[in-house]
C-alpha cells in the first residue's frame, strides 16, 4: 500500500514537472515536443552532442586554450554538433514514416546523413570566421593557420586577415566533398521528407557558393542571399 501511494506521488510530481516545463515552451513548439519520441532516440548522439558543447567550453583566447588544432579535432568537433543532430533527425524520419529498407541501407543512409551534417557545419564556419573570433573562439585548426604564418590569436585580434582566405576556401571545399559523398542518399529518403531535405540542403550549400563569389569579403553579422536565389534553389532541389 505504501508503495503505491509513493508511485502515484512520484507520477503526480512528474506530471507538475512536465506542466512546468511545457509553460517555459512557445505554444507553436509544443505539437513539436509531443511529436519527439525522446524516448526512442538512440542514446550514442545525443551524448555525443554533448561532447561538443564541451569542447566549445574549452575556448579559453585569453590562456591561449584552442581545442582545434587538427583537422581530426575540425573533424570530429563537426560531427559532435553537426553529425549528431543530422543523425538524430534521421532517426525520426525513419520512426514518424517507416519504409521498406534493409538495416544495412538504413545505417548507410543515416552515416551519409551524418556526413552532410558536418558538410554544413564547415560552411557555418568558413562564414563565421569573424563573428566567433569576436568570442574567442577559432574554429579553423590550427595547424593550416601555422601553414600560413597565423595563430588563433592572431584571428582574434585580425578576423579579416586576407590569409584566412585560402583556409576559408579549403573549409568550403571539405563541405563540398562531403556534400558530393553524400547526396545520393538523400533519393532513399522517404517521399514525404525526401522533397524538403534536398531544398533545405541545397539552399544552405548555397551560402558557400556566395562566399566563394564574395571571396574577399568577411561577413560580421548573418550572410543575406536574395529571396529569389533562395527560391530558385528550393524549387529546383524540389523538381
Amino acid at each position: 500500500m505504501e508503495l503505491r501511494f509513493k508511485l502515484k506521488g512520484a507520477a503526480l510530481d512528474n506530471k507538475e514537472a512536465y506542466q512546468q516545463l511545457t509553460k517555459s515552451i512557445p505554444q507553436p513548439l509544443h505539437a513539436a515536443v509531443h511529436l519527439l519520441p525522446a524516448s526512442r532516440l538512440p542514446k550514442g548522439p545525443l551524448s555525443d552532442l554533448l561532447k561538443g558543447f564541451e569542447i566549445d567550453m574549452k575556448f579559453d583566447s585569453e590562456r591561449g586554450i584552442f581545442p582545434i588544432a587538427t583537422e581530426h579535432d575540425l573533424e570530429v568537433y563537426a560531427y559532435h554538433v553537426a553529425g549528431t543532430i543530422a543523425t538524430l533527425l534521421l532517426e525520426l524520419v525513419f520512426r514518424h514514416y517507416p519504409v521498406s529498407i534493409s538495416d544495412s541501407d538504413r545505417l548507410r543512409v543515416v552515416s551519409a546523413g551524418e556526413g552532410m551534417g558536418r558538410a554544413l557545419q564547415y560552411t557555418n564556419i568558413a562564414r563565421d570566421i569573424v563573428r566567433d573570433a569576436e568570442i574567442g573562439r577559432v574554429y579553423i585548426p590550427s595547424l593550416w593557420l601555422a601553414e600560413q604564418g597565423l595563430t588563433p590569436s592572431m584571428v582574434i585580434n585580425q578576423p579579416r586577415d586576407p590569409k584566412l582566405i585560402p583556409l576559408r576556401r579549403r573549409l568550403l571545399d571539405k563541405a563540398e566533398k562531403c556534400y558530393r559523398d553524400t547526396r545520393e542518399a538523400i533519393s532513399e529518403l522517404p517521399a514525404n521528407v525526401r522533397g524538403p531535405v534536398r531544398a533545405t540542403v541545397t539552399v544552405y550549400m548555397d551560402i558557400g557558393q556566395v562566399i566563394r563569389e564574395n571571396e574577399r569579403k568577411f561577413w560580421n553579422g548573418k550572410l543575406k542571399i536574395s529571396r529569389w536565389r533562395l527560391f530558385k534553389g528550393a524549387w529546383l532541389a524540389m523538381s
